[in-house]
């Protein structure tokens, strides 16, 4: 609502006090939005609040206040009171200069600064944040009035509505985009929540200037504890957690460590006032509105009245801030909350578990070898061990993998594993960096489970599953990766891409996976422009040979066929040289052993991709078989055609039923 058009002066204010309180006092204005506020001092010192209502204010609803604010002081003295004029009354009628009526009452002064003024604001405050909040929310705990149930811009029940009204005033383009990743995110993860989130009494404007702060003389003690929370004017009756969303809004701004300062409020207000699971979930999710929501009333007010600087409170830092807080994944904070409460991280951690313990035994091997009875080594690639070189150049690609194969070969063991959550020093590239100064501390911890084993080894999923997500990771030291889909989207296996693009593999996988009426996914696509084919190579990749062979027939074992493959081979064996056709090779495939490519690369000759089109000749006789099923699998002759085998990837991601090894 505007403030009135005729406000009261302070001399008015000054008078007011004698009239109705009968003291003598000095009235100086205090900033608000959208009523009037005046300090009132007697000999030099604080005395009262003196505020006058906006002249549409609900006399309900102030009254409501009143009770409201009496329920928590009963709980904490951390809340002003309500002072009765001279003859009882907690609310009385003032007229202003325009002759409009005002509602207008005196509250006590409550020691401290507000905490938007505090620059220096060590760790131990934000836990006192946390509890004064907590004993606000047990104050209001069971307080209704009517008059809370109300439609009111700020509130967090209508925020979401309020900052899509208001978009499109919103000029500053980074801070736009910011809100609409951040309000996408918040429709995805928090709006579905609010059903289930307990309802009641809230004050509702815990901002850093309704929060004030004190404490000991000190230089470094002055400000480490919550002495008063003020103006109860943006009550509402909505989500109980709601207070403790936007108490913990403000102080995210321009915060180094953002998570950390959350844990730290969320931590103190659980010791005092128990969340549930649903409203630790939601808690990031409604403090990202609530700042959203700022920039967007903002937006709206100053353009009715750009002449009023309270409007603009808090906004530099919401700009500076926001965007770097959209990057910021609600499941990590969510994840923030539920630790910082003592809960495991992860919500469905223990059903996860459960089904892990339950199924342990029907799981399939991801290398066809079970661990649990087979050999293998345990790798040290942690910082301190004497295998990692301390030189990044020798300690990368190909040193390190010829150090692991040779140690490999020396323990006799056909499967090497890298152990979970060690420190390695290999995360060097700016991909690890670890973003803008929000979340800016560098990955130095593995958090996965490493299986090395020889290139072209099948990888298999543990379980039946649904592919939920392809990419191209080309970055250096990253996963790489092309997953190869049907018609359907189904994937029937991938392509192994390391992220070196100096020759053609990765564009050859691609036109195979083309030409034989498959898809992959957009992003896997966007690679550099091929290089141009060196002179008399007519070779493509065993990738584009796989995506080809999909409608793949097995041999079978009648004779027919058997005698057309050697007819084929021989044929074939004396166009070698012209046709650019590997012998052996055709030899390897027809035994349907893909597990090593020839000649250790990955290149396919044109002849043997002359004799796969041969093999799925109308007619052929022979059943059908999935790409990359095996010949145990398949019971009969078939083509064993892995789905990795790209020459970069010295330990292999592909095989049947892909399943990445991270």
């Amino acid at each position: 609502m505007p403030t009135p058009s005729s406000p009261l002066s302070p001399a008015q204010a000054e008078s007011l006090t004698l009239e109705l309180y009968g003291l003598r006092v000095t009235a100086s204005p205090l900033p608000s939005e959208r009523d009037q506020n005046f300090l009132l001092q007697a000999g030099g010192e604080p005395a009262l609040i003196l505020k006058v209502a906006n002249a549409n204010e609900d006399p309900a609803f102030l009254a409501a206040v009143h009770r409201a604010m009496e329920a928590v002081a009963s709980h904490s003295a951390l809340t002003p009171q309500v002072v009765p004029t001279r003859d009882g009354r907690s609310l009385a009628t003032a007229v202003g200069p325009d002759g409009v009526e005002r509602m207008a009452w005196a509250i006590s002064v409550v020691p401290g600064v507000p905490l938007g003024t505090v620059s220096h604001r060590p760790m131990a405050l934000w836990g006192d944040v946390g509890r004064a909040v907590a004993h606000l929310t047990r104050g209001l705990a069971g307080f209704d009035d009517p008059a809370l149930h109300r439609d009111f811009a700020w509130q967090l029940t209508t925020g979401r509505a309020v900052v899509a009204r208001n978009r499109r005033l919103i000029r500053d383009a980074d801070l736009g985009t910011a809100i609409d990743r951040l309000m996408a995110a918040y429709d995805r993860h928090t709006a579905g929540l609010l059903p289930r989130l307990r309802q009641g009494a809230v004050h509702n404007d815990l901002n850093d200037y309704n929060l004030l702060v004190g404490g000991s003389p000190g230089p470094f003690e002055r400000f480490t504890r919550v002495t008063g929370i003020i103006d109860f004017g943006d009550m509402v009756h909505g989500p109980v957690v709601g207070d403790l969303a936007v108490a913990a809004a403000y102080p995210l701004l321009d915060a180094p460590d953002p998570l950390t300062v959350l844990a730290e409020l969320v931590r103190g207000y659980h010791a005092a006032w128990s969340m549930t699971g649903d409203e630790m979930e939601a808690l990031w999710g409604l403090a990202m509105l609530r700042l959203c929501l700022s920039v967007a009333m903002a937006a709206e007010q100053q353009a009715r009245d750009p002449g009023n600087s309270y409007l603009g409170i808090s906004q530099e830092p919401i700009r500076r801030t926001l965007p770097r807080l959209a990057v910021i994944p609600f499941g990590l904070a969510a994840a923030t909350v539920r630790t910082a409460c003592g809960r495991e991280p992860a919500a469905h951690a223990g059903m996860v578990r459960e089904f892990l313990q339950a199924g342990t035994a029907s799981f399939a091997p991801v290398l066809g070898v079970d661990l649990r009875i087979e050999p293998s080594l345990v790798l040290d690639l942690s910082v301190g061990s004497p295998d990692v070189e301390g030189d990044p150049a020798t300690a990368a690609e190909p040193m390190s993998t010829a150090r692991i194969e040779a140690a490999m070969e020396r323990a006799g063991v056909e499967v090497a594993i890298g152990r979970y959550d060690e420190p390695r020093h290999c995360y060097t590239t700016p991909a690890f960096a670890g973003g803008d100064g929000t979340l800016a501390e560098p990955r130095t911890i593995h958090l996965g489970l490493d299986l090395f084993a020889p290139a072209g080894t099948p990888v298999v999923a543990p379980l039946d599953g649904v592919v939920h997500a392809a990419d191209q990771r080309a970055l250096q030291q990253d996963y790489g990766g092309v997953l190869i889909l049907d018609a359907q989207g189904a994937a029937i296996g991938a392509v192994g891409v390391s992220g070196d693009t100096s020759d053609n593999d990765e564009h050859c996988a691609l036109a195979g996976i083309a030409a034989a009426g498959l898809g992959a996914a957009a992003r896997c696509a966007a690679l550099p422009p091929a290089a141009p084919a060196a002179a008399g190579e007519f070779g493509v990749t065993a990738a584009a040979a796989v995506a080809a062979a999909q409608q793949l027939h097995a041999v079978g074992d009648d004779f027919r066929r058997v005698l057309l493959d050697a007819v084929l081979v021989g044929v074939l064996a004396r166009l070698q040289p012209p046709l650019d056709v590997d012998g052996p090779a055709l030899l390897q495939v027809l035994a349907g052993d893909f597990r090593l490519p020839p000649e250790q690369h990955d290149a396919v000759p044109l002849g043997l991709l002359l004799l796969l089109a041969a093999l799925v000749l109308p007619g052929v006789g022979g059943r059908d078989v999935e790409v990359g099923d095996r010949v145990a699998r398949s019971g009969v002759a078939g083509f064993g055609i892995t789905a990795e085998v790209a020459d970069q990837d010295h330990f292999v991601d592909g095989g049947h039923n892909v399943s990445p090894i991270e």
